[in-house]
């Protein structure tokens, strides 16, 4: 009986290609997933720690910083990433993205600029190399507006819009 041939078959790894940190209210927005959307928004985050800038649906439009920040959609919640290092996803905002509440002016409030105005077009997150779009100093700024809130602020700011 001939030998049976063995063909190499490709894994993909389960080790994350960067590492996956929350910023400003992103864990206790984590914490306020519903329940039945939990596994979804977990699959998303292990993507986007994965595949980084890949796994985003698509960077947001408008003048800087907006482009440096990426939305991953999962049911109604979006799941916005920026890059402030290679090998870094930073997870700056988990929420729903309906009437009662908006991410992205979100953001903006924390941030202290306007919500952009631009046309949303949805350009990939990634630039024209397949490599993510860096921005060291966009954490440190929702870090230090987060900082200048109270205790008390923060989580008011994590509890809007998901019923709780």
């Amino acid at each position: 009986m001939p030998a049976r041939k063995r063909t190499a078959t490709k894994r993909q790894s389960s080790t994350p290609a960067n590492r996956l940190v929350f910023v400003g209210t992103a864990i206790e927005d984590l914490e306020q997933v519903p329940a039945s959307l939990r596994p979804g928004v977990r699959r998303a985050l292990d993507d986007l720690a994965r595949n980084g800038c890949k796994a985003a649906d698509y960077a947001l439009s408008g003048d800087p910083p907006w482009p440096h920040l990426c939305s991953r959609h999962v049911g109604t919640l979006r799941i916005v990433v920026a890059f402030p290092e290679d090998g870094v996803v930073a997870v700056v905002k988990i929420a729903p993205h309906d009437p009662s509440c908006d991410p992205y002016a979100e953001i903006a409030a924390d941030l202290g600029i306007a919500v952009s105005t631009a046309r949303r077009t949805k350009p990939p997150c990634c630039d024209e190399s397949g490599l993510p779009r860096v921005d060291a100093t966009i954490i440190d700024d929702i870090e230090a507006s987060m900082n200048a809130l109270s205790r008390r602020e923060r989580r008011q700011r994590s509890r809007r819009g998901t019923g709780r």
